[in-house]
């Protein structure tokens, strides 16, 4: 007689017989059960998938308008727009001024080498929407400023006749017009519009677009601006530093040059208020 152990050891019997008709029924309307809930599960994703979409959609909506919510509305040529920046007030105590050396006399002079934000002081153009305002010059061949074109404006079209212009987009968007072309820039784009050449600049977002610009003009050449360089170091080492000394200076790229007084600093020829 097999014991229970011997029964527990002993392999499940098989049978080889075929599934009966009645099982064979049972089993198709398991598969038929399965593939409906299968199905549901099918639609009940799809519609979960389409509604996670709406979702996303419904966000970028919501988070675009909180942007343009979140800036000033426009405002008038000259104010300024105000965005969150972190390093706001790290510059507070820095100077304008600062003492360098006058490439053409070598002598000491005071200079306008730094501009902070609160400094700005944008002066509306007369018969236009936009403002400008320049910050830097030296001599008579480049200077540079900032200008802010409210939104729906534009800075009319302008030559730029020997000028050659650089512009970085600071804030906003611009769609400018160079010759024939036209380019979309937005915060952290440059452009530049070489001599010789129409531009207009028009903005195309819903706050104030602020770009800083470079203005430079050829006025002689390397050889001679050289020459007047050396000669006036050359002085300065004599111990040539006294009033009333003079020195050599461009006469503007018209083939000579002028006396002046030393410490005597040439004023910015280029007048932006015309050629910009």
């Amino acid at each position: 007689m097999a014991s229970v152990k011997d029964s527990c050891m002993e392999p499940a019997s098989t049978s080889d017989r075929p599934p009966s008709p009645q099982e064979s029924s049972v089993s198709g309307e398991l598969l038929q059960l399965c593939d409906q809930k299968l199905k549901v599960v099918d639609i009940r994703i799809a519609a979960l998938v389409q509604e996670l979409e709406e979702l996303k959609a419904q966000r970028s909506v919501i988070e675009e308008e909180k942007s343009q919510c979140a800036y000033a509305q426009p405002s008038a040529p000259g104010s300024k727009v105000v965005t969150p920046n972190p390093e706001d007030g790290w510059d507070d105590d820095t100077p304008s001024i600062a003492r360098v050396l006058d490439f053409n006399s070598g002598q000491q002079v005071e200079r306008r080498v730094a501009w902070t934000a609160k400094m700005a002081n944008l002066k509306p153009v007369p018969n236009n929407s936009w403002s400008y305002e320049k910050i830097f010059g030296d001599e008579d061949f480049i200077a540079a400023g900032q200008l802010v074109i409210p939104p729906n404006s534009q800075k009319p079209s302008k030559a730029t006749k020997d000028n050659t212009y650089m512009f970085y987009v600071v804030e906003g968007a611009v769609k400018v017009k160079v010759h024939d072309t036209c380019l979309v820039l937005a915060p952290g784009g440059t452009f530049m519009v070489p001599r010789g050449n129409l531009y207009s600049i028009e903005n195309v977002s819903q706050r104030d677009a602020k770009l800083f610009f470079t203005q430079a003009r050829k006025m002689m050449n390397r050889d001679d601006e050289e020459l007047i360089a050396l000669a006036n170091w050359k002085s300065r080492e004599r111990g040539s530093s006294g009033a009333g000394v003079g020195v050599l200076a461009s006469d503007g790229g018209h083939g000579g040059a002028k006396s002046v007084a030393d410490g005597d600093e040439t004023l910015l020829a280029i007048d932006t208020s015309r050629t910009l």
